[in-house]
C-alpha cells in the first residue's frame, strides 16, 4: 500500500551573480513534487522571513572557497553560524534555530 507523503512549506533563499544559481533555484522549484515553494532573492530582500517554513533550502555561488556575502550576512542574521559552519551533518540544529 502506497502512503501518500505529505506538501512541505520550502523556503529557498538564494543570490546569484551571474545568473547560475537561480537558474538551479527554479529547476529545484519546478521539481518540488507539489511542495509549497516560496523563493527568495537576497538582492530584493535581504532578510525574507522564513520562520513559519517546514525546509529550508539555501542557494548561492562560491568563489575562492566562500559562498557570497549576501549569504554569508543572511546565516549570520538568522543565527549565530556562519555559512561554512552549516553542512549536512548538522543541518537540522540549523533549521531548528531558524524556526525558534
Amino acid at each position: 500500500m502506497e502512503t501518500k507523503k505529505e506538501k512541505m512549506k520550502i523556503a529557498i533563499v538564494y543570490c546569484s551573480k551571474q545568473g547560475t544559481t537561480e537558474k538551479v533555484v527554479r529547476k529545484i522549484a519546478e521539481k518540488s513534487g507539489g511542495n509549497q515553494i516560496s523563493i527568495f532573492n537576497l538582492k530584493e530582500d535581504k532578510l525574507p522571513n522564513i520562520s513559519s517554513f517546514e525546509g529550508i533550502i539555501l542557494g548561492t555561488s562560491i568563489y575562492a572557497g566562500q559562498s557570497s556575502k549576501l549569504m554569508q550576512a543572511f546565516v549570520k542574521k538568522q543565527t549565530d553560524k556562519s555559512v561554512s559552519d552549516i553542512n549536512s551533518d548538522n543541518i537540522d540544529r540549523f533549521v531548528q534555530e531558524i524556526n525558534r
